[in-house]
């Protein structure tokens, strides 16, 4: 069985909360969200704005409850950033998008469509968008678009790993189109993925697969 990364993005505007690497990628879940769990110790600008009442210390807010697994209140607190006029546009594009993660982590998979396709209306270059809005819409049954959200996440983001990944999986389970899962998985593999020896024996498979079909077909 496929089982697809889902990164939750969190990415933060600049000087609001505090930058840590993405975490490595892990699969242990359905959707198995990736969260910036290293990110304990703030700058003391971050604590300053957490007693400000900042939008900067209620996004840092809004992500320590996802990551301590409340998720109504991260989805509550990141609708609030969303929609609230005074939070800054670059914050609130990133809010938009956090609250689609959290409304998939919730199962909402239409309310998160909503919520994603809501903050590429402000950031159409953001790819943590794009991807995770192929994610919810591989969920609802919306195959071609959920490939066409992967290829815009792949052009703005081709070091990123998890998206041939994903796009493989979607080529061979949904899309029923082998090579093109093939030809995914293989660029994952070219990026030295962590899952390699797992993605590997998927394409054994494949291609014992295809070759049974050719064979099939004579």
């Amino acid at each position: 069985m496929r089982l697809p990364h889902s990164i939750a993005p969190f990415a933060p505007a600049p000087g609001l909360v505090p930058a840590c690497p993405r975490a490595p990628h892990l699969l242990s879940m359905a959707l198995a969200v990736l969260l910036m769990a290293g990110c304990a110790s703030a700058p003391k600008r971050d604590a300053d704005a957490a007693a400000q009442g900042t939008p900067g210390a209620a996004f840092a807010a809004a992500i320590g409850a996802l990551n301590d697994g409340h998720t109504d209140a991260a989805r509550d607190a990141f609708r609030h950033l969303a929609e609230n006029p005074a939070t800054p546009p670059a914050v609130a594009a990133q809010a938009w998008v956090n609250l689609g993660v959290a409304l998939s982590r919730g199962g909402d998979f239409e309310a998160a469509r909503v919520a994603l396709t809501e903050a590429l209306s402000r950031a159409p270059e953001m790819a943590d968008a794009h991807f995770n809005l192929a994610l919810a819409e591989r969920s609802l049954g919306h195959y071609p678009s959920a490939r066409d959200h992967y290829f815009e996440a792949a052009r703005l983001a081709p070091a990123r790993l998890d998206i041939p990944y994903n796009l493989g999986i979607l080529y061979e389970l949904y899309l029923n189109q082998p090579q093109q899962a093939m030809s995914a998985y293989s660029r994952y593999l070219d990026g030295g993925g962590p899952q390699a020896e797992q993605v590997r024996q998927w394409m054994e498979t494949l291609a014992g697969q295809t070759a049974e079909q050719k064979g099939s077909d004579r």
